[in-house]
């Protein structure tokens, strides 16, 4: 999918979120400072762009490491 699985395990190693407690039963993964969640999503509708995220209702696609750290910086700083 366009590289989600590697931008799914870069998010979580960033945030320090399990990524072995999220399964089907308990599917959103929480940082330890409780600031952080991630849910892992089949399709966000943008194929052609991905790997994407959507941080509350915004979507980021073609993201790299370099805007995942952009994204996370922005949002620290709000």
């Amino acid at each position: 999918m366009a590289g989600a699985d590697s931008l799914f395990d870069a998010i979580c190693t960033r945030l320090g979120i399990d990524k072995n407690g999220i399964d089907h039963h308990h599917p959103i993964g929480v940082s330890p400072d409780g600031l952080w969640s991630v849910e892992g999503v089949e399709c966000l509708a943008n194929c052609g762009f991905g790997p994407n995220m959507m941080v509350n209702d915004l979507l980021y696609e073609k993201v790299t490491p370099e805007v995942l750290e952009e994204v996370i910086a922005k949002y620290q700083t709000a």
